[in-house]
């Protein structure tokens, strides 16, 4: 029997570094945000509602095909600011764990015992929580998965073979 945790991560930051996000969240709208004239997070807020309502679909307005488009993919990104917003003075934290459990059974062959196979079944779980924070990170700062315990099943096969003479 075999026992092992092959993949896994663990990290946790906290303080100033570019691993966690900045606490001054004005400041932060304004660098991620401010070459479209968006400097605060009340203007932030006032933008995001804006382009809501024009978008609704209540709402008839009289935008062009290209328009419309521009006014969507403009909220899409303020929505990913207010994201990195809503993180403030968070830091990175990662934790991943996996988890092998492997039966192996073997066996020699061959009039010299040189021909060895080895097989067994295995059993794989994995489980992650990622939150990635700061400016380290570029447009991925405020990244955040859970990936539920998932376990599976399969089988380790293995051909060995010893003490060849072939001269």
């Amino acid at each position: 029997m075999l026992y092992d945790e092959p993949f896994g991560a663990a990290a946790a930051y906290s303080g100033e570094s570019n691993f966690v996000t900045d606490t001054d969240t004005d400041a932060l709208v304004s660098s991620l945000a401010g070459s479209q004239g968006i400097n605060s997070v009340a203007a932030l807020e006032g933008t995001v509602a804006q382009l809501q309502g024009a978008l609704s679909p209540g709402n008839p307005g009289n935008l062009t095909p290209q328009e419309l488009a521009q006014a969507q993919g403009q909220l899409i990104g303020l929505q990913g600011v207010q994201g990195v917003v809503d993180t403030a003075g968070q830091g990175t934290n990662v934790e991943v764990r996996s988890h092998n459990l492997t039966a192996i059974l073997g066996m020699k062959l061959g009039e010299n015992k040189n021909f060895q196979i080895y097989g067994g079944p295995v059993a794989q779980r994995v489980e992650a929580d990622v939150k990635l924070r700061g400016t380290a990170y570029g447009p991925a700062t405020g990244y955040t998965a859970n990936i539920s315990p998932d376990q599976d099943y399969g089988w380790l096969l293995v051909f060995h073979i010893v003490n060849l003479n072939l001269l």
